[in-house]
């Protein structure tokens, strides 16, 4: 991604991911920059990179993204790289405390959630001049945009699947996935009362992100987040309060944890089959299958789309 000179590094820095796009991008501004403000966009050359780059990335990515930077400074032996994985359910509060000490590094993942929140404390640099941004989906590069200003570029674009044990699922008396609502919570129901789970399906249950869970059955729904030409949001439609209260019956009924945290099912919750689905992106599968003892995994688990209540939402990312 940094195959040309990098700037001098600068005091805060930045980047952002949304739930379904992540970008990476450097970014930074200096000691002197107003709060809310960010410098104009630099310019990269052609020549090779030179100097230190200090790098954040969250989950799987920072534990792997050294090895690719092998290959990237093979290319520029001037540059010094240092990458510092975070996880995810820390990332926010450490990018925060950052920035009011000043302490970012040069380029960072982060979800784009959190770009309109960073660029208004003026955490973020524009993305250089000479990246070719139309090498992009038009998506996933305005998720990194913010009033218009972009901040940085997609790094993947994924979508959420149902993660679930296939044999304990045939224990449950189901050997296909569900296709709508009603037999998602009739599977999950029955991993409980067939299977020995302690939750049938685990569910974030309320929080910051909660609403990447939701949504989805709000679309599924037929629902329209926006009305009046796109001018007001519509978060109270009859889609999206059934959508809603269609997720929040898991809970009043028992099938989900009602006091899960923001991340309601771990590797080894998943592998024991104490919480036999859940939904997340594709990054999970590696995680799992380590959780689950490597190869010998992989059979025990599948994916599916995520079963339709009127508009079936489509799975690009399937095993």
């Amino acid at each position: 991604m940094f195959t040309h000179s990098i700037r001098r590094r600068l005091v805060i820095g930045s980047a952002a991911l949304t739930a379904t796009a992540l970008a990476l991008a450097g970014c930074g501004r200096s000691e002197d920059t107003p709060s809310g403000g960010s410098q104009p966009a630099a310019t990269i050359s052609d020549g090779p990179a030179t100097g230190n780059l200090t790098v954040w990335a969250m989950g799987t990515e920072g534990e792997n993204l050294p090895k690719l930077m092998e290959q990237f400074k093979q290319a520029n032996p001037g540059v010094n790289v240092t990458v510092t994985p975070i996880p995810w359910d820390a990332a926010h509060n450490k990018f925060t405390t950052a920035i009011t000490a000043n302490t970012l590094p040069d380029a960072a993942m982060v979800g784009t959630t959190w770009m309109g929140e960073f660029a208004d404390l003026g955490a973020l640099d524009p993305t250089p001049q000479g990246i070719d941004s139309s090498v992009f989906f038009p998506g996933a590069l305005d998720t990194t945009k913010v009033g218009g200003t972009q901040y940085g570029v997609p790094w993947y674009v994924e979508t959420r699947s149902v993660y679930y044990r296939k044999d304990l699922a045939a224990k449950a008396g189901f050997s296909t996935p569900p296709t709508d609502w009603d037999g998602l919570k009739a599977m999950a129901k029955a991993m409980q009362d067939k299977a020995g789970a302690k939750y049938g399906i685990g569910l974030q249950a309320g929080g910051t992100g909660s609403w990447q869970s939701v949504m989805p059955f709000a679309w599924s729904a037929g629902a329209d987040l926006t009305k009046d030409g796109g001018k007001a949001y519509n978060f109270d439609s009859p889609e999206v309060l059934k959508a809603t209260q269609y997720y929040q019956s898991f809970f009043t009924d028992g099938i989900s944890d009602k006091a899960a945290p923001a991340t309601p099912t771990t590797e080894p919750d998943f592998a024991s089959g104490k919480v036999p689905m859940f939904i997340s992106g594709p990054w999970m599968m590696s995680a799992v299958e380590k959780a689950g003892g490597g190869e010998k995994f992989k059979d025990k688990y599948d994916v599916f789309q995520i079963p339709a209540d009127k508009m079936p939402i489509p799975v690009r990312n399937k095993r």
